[in-house]
């Protein structure tokens, strides 16, 4: 984008990431790259995506690297409105399905950003975490001033890494935060709030009851000691244990049905529109009895319409479908017509409409054609625009490209990706 900037300078790395080729025992990650300067500065090695958090395609990458570490630490910024909290967890979450052990690090509030926090509640009533954009809505109708102030207070109200060491801490006082630093699951735990109703402690209860359920008996005991003194006395540890065992005994059913699936899935390319219709199918068999092709039917709906395919009627009622540079009639009385769609649907499908599913299913996907696709006329290989004196013709070559001819040009185009909505039927003579 910036003619002066070097190609090889992007995010497509974390910054200071080459401070694990040293294999360090301990690595922190920061929210951004000023406060991975801040820590960088100390002498402790610490990474920061250089974008807003870690990317999907950037674990494959960094997950070899973190395997030697001892303890992956995160450290986000400690603000009102929790901005980078989420991708933390998710983080955490990510390191731990790959056994590295992580901490959550909390960066302690002073008296300023208590301050704040304390005159935000009692000047403008807030008391759930917020940001700008939220702060704006909340605060609508107020005089600018108002808002103003309130916009400072919620900046102060916030703390980062290198505010942390700009206010005269050290590296054994952040080194101390390293050692009070909680696991995920702790840290959940310690975020239940105090003062919720009981169906929204049980709703917040049942992930971190789910993490819980996968540590050692010990581990158990001590987390569920945790939350027993995180949500009072309003929870027995025997109900907790029971939900513990229901958790685990739910996951060892479900995965009795995924090894049954795996058993029955038909070595359809993953991705692929059969092997869709194939995990819909059984999973309606294990959880109701019996297979829904009705269900089936219309995840095959959202494959084609996701692949390119595009859904029509005509004014008489005749649903027809537009996929890989050719027409479908998916309900013709005509013989040939009725073969090309059935051929069509068994090559993506393997599904076939001589049994009992089989016509459930031939049946739906015309059935939403007409309710969800687009009413249109139907063209053939070559059609004529007589108001705009165009004409539309049919290539039927491998691009699947179509000739718009008109009196000052000839242009080529996609059949059925233009802009002119144009989709032309092939013809075999061509």
């Amino acid at each position: 984008q910036r003619p002066y900037v070097a190609d090889f300078i992007n995010n497509a790395l974390l910054f200071n990431e080459d401070c694990l080729l040293a294999r360090p025992g301990k690595v922190i990650i920061t929210e951004g790259v000023t406060d991975c300067l801040a820590l960088m500065q100390l002498g402790l090695p610490t990474v920061s995506p250089v974008t807003v958090r870690i990317r999907a395609a950037d674990w494959e990458r960094l997950i070899p690297k973190l395997r030697g570490v001892e303890t992956v630490y995160i450290c986000q910024d400690n603000e009102l409105s929790q901005a980078g909290l989420k991708g933390a967890l998710q983080t955490a979450r990510t390191l731990a399905e790959h056994k590295i052990d992580t901490r959550l690090v909390t960066l302690p509030l002073s008296e300023t950003q208590i301050s704040a926090r304390q005159e935000l509640t009692e000047r403008f009533g807030l008391t759930a975490s917020v940001g700008p954009k939220e702060l704006a809505k909340l605060l609508t109708g107020r005089p600018s001033a108002e808002i103003q102030a309130a916009e400072a207070l919620l900046a102060t109200a916030k703390i980062d890494v290198n505010d942390y060491i700009a206010a005269g801490h050290t590296r054994e006082d952040f080194e101390r935060l390293l050692v009070e630093a909680s696991t995920p699951i702790e840290f959940g735990v310690r975020s239940l709030p105090a003062d919720i109703s009981e169906e929204d402690r049980n709703r917040l209860l049942e992930p971190i009851l789910g993490e819980i359920s996968e540590q050692s008996p010990l581990e158990q005991v001590r987390l569920l000691k945790l939350v027993q003194e995180r949500i009072g006395g309003g929870v027995s540890m025997a109900t907790l244990k029971e939900q513990i065992r229901a958790i685990q005994k739910d996951r060892k059913v479900e995965f009795r049905n995924e090894k049954k699936k795996a058993k029955r899935m038909s070595g359809a390319m993953p991705g692929s529109c059969r092997a869709r219709v194939d995990e819909v199918l059984i999973d309606t068999e294990l959880e109701n009895g019996a297979p829904d092709y009705t269900l089936a039917a219309e995840a095959a709906y959202e494959w084609f319409n996701a692949n390119g395919a595009q859904f029509f009627h005509t004014l008489q009622g005749e649903p027809f479908m537009y996929f890989d540079n050719a027409i479908y009639w998916m309900d013709s009385p005509d013989r040939g017509r009725k073969r090309h769609y059935a051929a069509m649907l068994y090559k993506h499908t393997g599904m076939v409409p001589t049994t009992g599913g089989g016509r459930t299913f031939f049946e739906v996907l015309p059935s939403l054609a007409m309710i969800r696709g687009q009413v249109r006329d139907h063209f053939s290989w070559l059609h004529t625009d007589v108001a705009s004196y165009t004409v539309y013709f049919n290539l039927n070559n491998p691009e699947h490209e179509i000739a718009k001819i008109t009196p000052d040009e000839i242009r080529i185009m996609k059949n059925g990706g233009n802009e002119d909505g144009i989709i032309l039927d092939g013809s075999r003579k061509m």
